[in-house]
């Protein structure tokens, strides 16, 4: 975990580098295009089936498509699409069950947890010296599949 923490932060100060150093172009807005670990915490992913909620989720994937289009010099339109996927834990879910259930004889498959959303709306810029900060405010639809 460490060790993707120094990764980001690496990478965070790379792309700072490069956006500090670059020459200021004019243009009508971007697309921007991100993807990463999806890292499970707190009851997400605990595997104790005493907790009120375990959610016996594995480490998965995030990615996601944005794009700010300008209508105006500091205010336009934002578009989000992004895709979370996070492995259910089959195994420790079986093993936790047949330890509070040792009589029982059955057989379990699941599917993942998925999450995607499309999101559009608007956004106004505020140039801050060398930084550009975006406020953002959107609307759209989240589907949220689980393990079933």
């Amino acid at each position: 975990m460490n060790s993707i923490a120094h990764f980001l932060t690496g990478i965070f100060l790379f792309t700072l580098g490069l956006g500090l150093f670059s020459q200021p172009l004019e243009h009508k807005g971007y697309l921007g295009i991100s993807g990463g670990a999806s890292l499970p915490v707190g009851s997400y992913v605990s595997t104790n089936i005493e907790d009120d909620q375990p959610g016996f989720a594995l480490p998965g994937f995030s990615g996601q498509v944005s794009t700010n289009i300008n209508i105006m010099e500091y205010i336009g339109f934002a578009g989000m699409l992004g895709y979370h996927n996070n492995a259910f834990n089959e195994s420790a879910f079986v093993d936790a069950y047949r330890a509070s259930h040792p009589d029982d004889d059955f057989q379990f498959s699941s599917g993942n947890y998925n999450l995607m959303n499309l999101l559009g709306g608007v956004f106004v810029s505020v140039p801050q010296g060398i930084l550009d900060i975006h406020l953002k405010g959107f609307a759209g639809i989240s589907v949220c599949t689980l393990p079933s």
